[in-house]
């Protein structure tokens, strides 16, 4: 597994310690605290959630705790700096704001989709009651119960409606953090990440 670290300046993005940026390992003594004490870390898809004006290649080794966006560690050294730098990044961070003002835009315009939704569902779902009521007093017309019936299927349409939208906005997440991983590393000029072999680190 390869990892990686923003650095600002050869330091870190938050904070002021000084790196070894030599090759050596270096070590943090007590016990590991995310943003506190260990040394930070990124796998490949961890990186959208940072920035920073140099990019490097990392080893970690030891104890580690894991965060959503990042790793911390025992032991870190630095193996080598990818091709990044100021402009990289500002060239990030603007294709990111304009992406997500084109999010913004497109959620104002779905929002009113919504609404129109909601509404249509919650007139389904009177529906479906109403239907409910009727169907338990027996209607003998049986144009009624087919009418009961597709009322009862458009509440049901509509709570699959509202499945499928939350599972849209999680892989729109998902999306945009490929899309900006693949922007990192156009700029960069490889493909940062390998698979896990499993095998841990020696030396």
């Amino acid at each position: 597994m390869k990892y990686y670290k923003f650095t600002t300046d050869n330091g870190p993005i938050y904070g002021k310690c000084v790196y070894d940026l030599s090759g050596a390992w270096q070590s943090v003594e007590g016990e590991l605290k995310i943003c506190f004490n260990g040394f930070h870390a990124n796998r490949a898809d961890q990186l959208p959630y940072w920035m920073g004006t140099e990019l490097w290649e990392v080893e970690i080794r030891g104890e580690t705790i894991e965060d959503y966006n990042k790793i911390c560690a025992r032991e870190i050294r630095f193996v080598r700096q990818l091709s990044w730098d100021q402009d990289k990044m500002l060239r990030f961070a603007w294709l990111c704001a304009f992406d997500a003002n084109a999010a913004a835009c497109a959620a104002r315009a779905a929002r009113v989709v919504r609404a129109a939704r909601a509404a249509s569902a919650a007139r389904a779902a009177r529906a479906a009651s109403e239907a409910a009521r009727r169907a338990a007093n027996w209607s003998r017309d049986a144009a009624g119960y087919t009418r009961d019936a597709a009322c009862i299927g458009r509440a049901v349409n509509s709570i699959r409606d509202a499945a499928r939208s939350a599972r849209a906005a999680h892989y729109a997440h998902d999306a945009a953090l490929r899309k900006q991983l693949s922007w990192i590393e156009a700029a960069c000029g490889e493909k940062l990440g390998t698979p896990d072999t499993g095998e841990e680190e020696k030396g």
